[in-house]
């Protein structure tokens, strides 16, 4: 985690700061084409990044002011994280993570704020 964490790093912009993470699986339809791709979700003071090294590097780039809206769904033995960014829904799942309940709220907030 800790090797992912400090290559996330080199991508931030300057004066961007990490705020939380969350070590999930990213699935959406037009970067991963429904197949959960493992890695961690970094919530700065300006976007979502996620990035994600199994073979290839992945890193997607999210903006707080284009998710549309945050919903959460509960299964027997894991939650997830939807939310609806510009027109397609991104699913984090098989988080974890133990501060799900933070990180829920802190994306909604700077959501709202964007």
């Amino acid at each position: 985690m800790n090797l992912i964490l400090t290559a996330a790093k080199q991508l931030l912009h300057k004066e961007e700061v990490i705020i939380s993470t969350l070590k999930c699986s990213l699935t959406d339809y037009m970067n991963t084409h429904k197949v959960p791709y493992p890695g961690m979700l970094l919530a700065t003071n300006r976007r979502l990044l996620f990035y994600g090294q199994c073979k290839n590097t992945f890193i997607a780039e999210f903006e707080y002011k284009k998710i549309v809206s945050i919903e959460t769904k509960r299964r027997i033995f894991d939650k997830k994280i939807i939310f609806y960014y510009e027109d397609e829904y991104i699913t984090l799942g098989y988080i974890t993570s133990s501060n799900i309940e933070g990180f829920i709220d802190l994306l909604q907030k700077n959501a709202q704020l964007a």
